[in-house]
């Protein structure tokens, strides 16, 4: 029992300790999930996929601005600007969720193209789709030139993850604080162990020490959960600043 609770918590401080990974995709940072293990973290760095799913998003309306310039239709540009990313993903070698599926879907089918835009932006957290739809409300309703909207609206999209990158990066040194503060308790009880005190079977094999635990336990989480809610409140308010 020791051994296994051992090697639980060691497991445990492999995932909060070890940083996620980043990569560089059309002029500004996001994560990606790459391997099995990331996508156990991707449940505790929920940002990750969010990351990734804006600088897809970016990509996306870069490729439908292409599509418009050569000419394409709206809605033509729409359903060949999400297959080329499709394509593109595949050919990588890395699995793809669908970016903008009422979108698509309303393109091909005669649809309502602000709505479905307004739809997925609410359904993927991309405000970016919303900013789209309100381009082409306007393009219908004046006649003024979406692609100099859709320019804008990615210029916008890139700067403002520029923002956030560098928020993360101010933020980045609490977050390590915070994760080395968690994993703190681990490194004692295997410190102990090692020296032959048995720390895990004094805590596992009487009330007092079960006590002990669930309160220690309780403890890291609520420290860990409240320093998150902090750092995510300072993110959120630099963003909007």
């Amino acid at each position: 029992m020791s051994q296994l609770l051992a090697g639980v918590l060691v497991v445990v401080a492999m995932l909060v300790m070890w940083p996620p990974r980043r990569v560089t995709d059309v002029g500004f940072s996001a994560r990606r999930v790459t391997i099995p293990v990331e996508r156990v973290r991707r449940f505790l760095f929920r940002r990750a996929g969010l990351a990734a799913r804006r600088a897809a998003a970016v990509q996306w309306i870069d490729a439908v601005v292409g599509e418009l310039r050569a000419g394409r239709p709206v809605r033509s540009a729409l359903i060949y600007a999400e297959a080329t990313r499709v394509a593109g993903a595949s050919r990588s070698g890395r699995a793809t969720d669908a970016l903008c599926p009422r979108t698509v879907g309303a393109a091909r089918l005669g649809g309502d193209l602000a709505v479905a835009l307004r739809t997925d932006a609410r359904e993927q957290q991309l405000a970016v789709f919303g900013h789209v739809a309100a381009c082409l409300c306007i393009a219908e309703s004046s006649g003024a030139g979406l692609v100099v909207a859709l320019d804008h609206v990615i210029a916008s999209a890139r700067a403002d993850e520029e923002v956030r990158f560098e928020v993360e990066s101010q933020l980045a040194a609490p977050r390590a604080t915070a994760r080395l503060l968690a994993t703190l308790p681990i490194v004692g009880l295997l410190l102990g162990t090692a020296l032959g005190a048995a720390p895990l079977s004094w805590l596992t094999g009487s009330p007092i020490g079960f006590a002990t635990l669930s309160l220690g336990v309780l403890g890291v989480a609520s420290g860990t959960w409240w320093t998150s809610r902090m750092v995510a409140s300072i993110e959120r308010d630099l963003a909007a600043g």
